[in-house]
């Protein structure tokens, strides 16, 4: 059996962008900020108030660089993938994906909007596939049934 996996997630264009412009705040803060400690330093500063404003502009970099990396960081992924051991979906960015694993189902059902299974400890459950993009319904459903039959599970 050949292994499946599908990336539901969108790529994420703007935030790249945005990133860059985060980047680039937190280098401009940086500079400032590095620069005015710098100067107050070598004029030989004892009181902390004139290094008030260059410390803040390097907390200030220090966040846009925070900000700047989650941004490019995902904030999570959605996918649907199928092996040999188990079956995996994650259709939603705020839940756990759920793993069934072959030898563990006894009945699948494969409906246009949700997915049916029934453990062999009896348990059932339902997966809804609404956030499965239209254009790969179709392939998801049919990879599904394809791997279930192999494996023997009752469809």
């Amino acid at each position: 059996m050949d292994s499946f996996f599908l990336n539901l997630s969108p790529g994420n264009q703007s935030g790249s962008a945005l990133s860059k412009l985060y980047l680039f705040m937190a280098a401009v803060f940086f500079v400032l900020g590095g620069l005015g400690v710098y100067r107050q330093y070598t004029a030989n500063e004892v009181t902390l108030s004139v290094y008030l404003l260059p410390l803040l502009q390097l907390a200030l970099a220090i966040s846009y660089l925070i900000v700047a990396w989650r941004r490019r960081k995902p904030a999570g992924t959605t996918y649907v993938q199928v092996t040999e051991e188990h079956l995996e979906l994650k259709l939603s960015l705020n839940q756990d994906p759920v793993t069934l694993p072959w030898s563990n189902i006894s009945l699948l059902r494969v409906l246009p909007d949700k997915l049916l299974y029934r453990l062999i400890s009896g348990q059932t459950g339902q997966i809804e596939l609404d956030s499965i993009p239209e254009e790969y319904e179709d392939t998801v459903r049919d990879v599904i049934r394809k791997a279930g039959k192999q494996k023997g599970v009752s469809l």
